[in-house]
């Protein structure tokens, strides 16, 4: 069996686009565009995404909590590491454009 050849999402899928368009309208009556990766109407699966948030509103802000203080630690290690390697690779010209603000706006720290 399987699904009908749609030349819209073979195109899609070679041009690397996420949604195509087929110009038809999905088992629900959205004109909408469909996903390519699952053939799926957008605002059906925007729907369907919607109430299993609200179905699971206290399971999603669990799992995110426990997410975010878990990688607390390795998110600040890396944020210095991006910080240190950023500086290193952009010195010269951070200190210029730190030189060039100074001087634009030195009238301004004579007034604090």
């Amino acid at each position: 069996m399987g699904f009908p050849k749609n030349l819209a999402r073979d195109k899609a899928l070679v041009a690397g686009q996420k949604t195509y368009d087929t110009g038809e309208r999905c088992h629900a009556g959205h004109l909408s565009p469909r996903r390519t990766d699952s053939r799926r109407c957008c605002e059906c699966q925007r729907i369907a995404s919607r109430k299993y948030a609200k179905a699971h509103k206290e399971q999603n802000r669990q799992r995110t909590h426990v997410w975010y203080h878990t990688l607390a630690g390795e998110r600040k290690a890396n944020l210095i590491k991006y910080r240190v390697d950023y500086y290193a690779a952009n010195r010269e010209r951070l200190i210029e454009n730190s030189r060039i603000y100074y001087h634009e706006h030195k009238e301004c720290k004579d007034e604090i």
